[in-house]
């Protein structure tokens, strides 16, 4: 999993635009029968995705804000709707790792920002407080993506 700092930028505008809609946030729970509960926001940002269209090219992906709600896990799973790899900026102070899985190997993976592949199974522990994060969820393989950045992040020095 690859640790980013070049979401930065969009932070401070992030956190507000949480800050505007953390009472309308969509409630969920993706899978019944699962011990976590999750909220989320869908929006559009002309400058994030054209930020982020430069960075990895003409791939589908989505925006959303996620919260996960303390208290609660975010269990075992892979996920599902074609998407491969996720794009992460924890918004406000958490430390609560994505716990992956491999054969009988399991790795905590704490980050700030960081793109995650999320076609393996992973997990979120319960946290003494909300989880709250960008997520730009993207539909192609972790790999690529990981090359496209490491391109980006290298022209960019």
């Amino acid at each position: 999993h690859l640790n980013l700092p070049f979401l930065d930028s969009f932070k401070e505008h992030l956190v507000d635009l949480y800050e505007e809609n953390k009472n309308s946030l969509e409630e969920f729970n993706p899978s019944e029968g699962r011990d976590y509960s999750l909220a989320r926001f869908r929006f559009e940002d002309d400058n994030i995705n054209r930020y982020i269209k430069n960075i990895i090219g003409d791939v589908e992906f989505r925006i959303m804000l996620y919260k996960q709600h303390k208290g609660h896990e975010h269990s075992k799973h892979v996920d599902i709707g074609g998407i491969k790899c996720s794009l992460n900026m924890i918004l406000f102070d958490n430390d609560n790792p994505v716990v992956f899985y491999s054969d009988d190997q399991i790795h905590e993976f704490k980050y700030e920002c960081a793109l995650l592949d999320v076609s393996k199974p992973h997990s979120v522990p319960k946290s003494n407080k909300d989880r709250v994060f960008l997520r730009i969820a993207i539909k192609e393989d972790y790999e690529i993506v990981r090359q496209k950045i490491e391109s980006y992040c290298k022209s960019r020095k």
